[in-house]
């Protein structure tokens, strides 16, 4: 028989892929583990996922970004970088995830391409980045994984600064959801960029 697929007509891909799981059998088991050559390896099950991915999106909200905005992510191999690409996706707006390899111009090309209005880094690349995206002037949030608080850092003056650590024990835990449609934009990831400028390539939910 032929194989056929039903899209349904509201699908976000950030609830599917953690709270779905909420009330089932599977909310205690683990959905990733995380392997990291300086920070060892680390796992988180769904239920867990599903809340702070809800705490990440509903802290986006809160300091202004709404639907589609662009919140880049250039996290090392760590549960941050899930946590912060669902959670943007739940709350509506686009994730942009990159690669660590890249240099502090081409994070900044990406920054300014992709007019992202957030970024979330590690904090062992905060101090390289800096220089690279604090003026641009679509960037005006950078939440830092890996650290407690920000007191320790340099702050830049056309940019807030905030510690993922935080932001994961302050913020509202209760699901806001955006009901997206299975056709809207979810996350734009970019080409390597060898044969000349990376180019944005948007996927839907």
């Amino acid at each position: 028989p032929e194989w056929k697929i039903e899209v349904p007509e509201f699908l976000n891909i950030g609830f599917a892929c953690t709270s779905r799981h909420l009330g089932s059998d599977k909310e205690n088991s683990i959905a990733m583990i995380i392997e990291d050559s300086d920070l060892g390896i680390s796992e988180i099950n769904y239920k867990d996922l599903a809340t702070q991915s809800d705490q990440f999106g509903n802290f986006l909200n809160s300091i202004g970004l709404q639907v589609r905005d662009r919140t880049l992510i250039c996290l090392k191999n760590s549960l941050a970088y899930p946590i912060s690409f669902f959670g943007a996706i739940k709350s509506g707006l686009i994730a942009v995830p990159t690669s660590t390899l890249l240099s502090g111009s081409e994070v900044k090309y990406l920054a300014n391409d992709s007019q992202a209005k957030a970024i979330v880094v590690s904090a062992s690349m905060y101090k390289e980045l800096l220089p690279y995206v604090e003026n641009l002037s679509n960037l005006k949030h950078i939440i830092v994984a890996g650290i407690d608080n920000t007191d320790e850092l340099p702050q830049p003056e056309s940019a807030n600064v905030y510690s993922l650590n935080e932001i994961l024990k302050n913020t509202d835990k209760t699901p806001n959801h955006y009901k997206s449609k299975s056709g809207e934009p979810a996350y734009l990831v970019y080409t390597s960029g060898t044969t000349g400028f990376p180019k944005g390539v948007l996927h839907s939910h």
